[in-house]
């Protein structure tokens, strides 16, 4: 299925969510178009240069996808392939989040894995619980691992690598310090050395609110660029 949706750079950020929640099946549908104008309207100037003026963009869901997402500009398409940064078990507790967003008052770190339900709402109701802190390292470890893992997962899809290469984009709670840019910085290395992602670029972008945004470009040729 094909939804597209009308927009240039300068469309309200507030329009096109507006407009994905009307036309678009479910949340991860809508979070994918708000994640990707979000990305491209923060690195406008640098995707202008090469591309030129956003025209629309294109919601592909199945049986369409891959792209994605595709960003018609002015000279020519972007194919727009979206994946999480963020690891399994914190989906999970997001799903749990919901059910009690009344009580919650922290976040399962994303370098333990909470063995059960029970576990995850414990850490997640008792801000300071001991299971809930982890270190700087541990957390850049997960990072760079998980960034390489879903990025191989795009590329190494065949019907990925039929697409003309465009911007695998990854989303999630960035925090944007200088040891986890390095860790992205190490993961997109490794990546964009491989065959497979030859003509690549790699992205991440996550937005707190309409002025507040943690967003990467990396590509082999210009390396990372970082916006914040």
């Amino acid at each position: 299925m094909r939804t597209p949706f009308q927009v240039t750079f300068s469309t309200p950020s507030e329009s096109i969510w507006e407009e994905a929640s009307k036309t678009l099946a479910g949340s991860k549908e809508m979070h994918e178009v708000r994640d990707v104008f979000s990305f491209l309207t923060i690195w406008r100037e640098y995707l202008n240069s090469v591309f030129g003026e956003l025209h629309s963009l294109t919601h592909l869901s199945n049986p369409d996808d891959p792209p994605d997402v595709i960003a018609h500009f002015h000279n020519g398409d972007l194919n727009i392939e979206i994946t999480s940064l963020e690891p399994n078990h914190i989906h999970q507790s997001e799903r749990l989040e919901r059910q009690h967003l009344d009580k919650c008052r922290t976040s399962i770190p994303i370098s333990y894995r909470p063995h059960n339900g029970a576990e995850a709402l414990e850490i997640m109701l008792n801000p300071g619980h001991p299971l809930g802190w982890e270190g700087v390292s541990e957390r850049c470890a997960v990072r760079n691992e998980t960034l390489v893992s879903r990025a191989l997962s795009k590329l190494e899809n065949p019907a990925v690598q039929a697409l003309n290469p465009g911007v695998i984009l990854l989303t999630g709670n960035l925090m944007g310090d200088p040891h986890e840019e390095q860790a992205l910085l190490t993961a997109f290395q490794e990546v964009a050395a491989l065959p497979s992602a030859v003509g690549w670029q790699f992205g991440t972008v996550y937005q707190w609110n309409c002025s507040s945004f943690y967003s990467t470009v990396y590509s082999a040729q210009s390396g990372l660029q970082v916006k914040k």
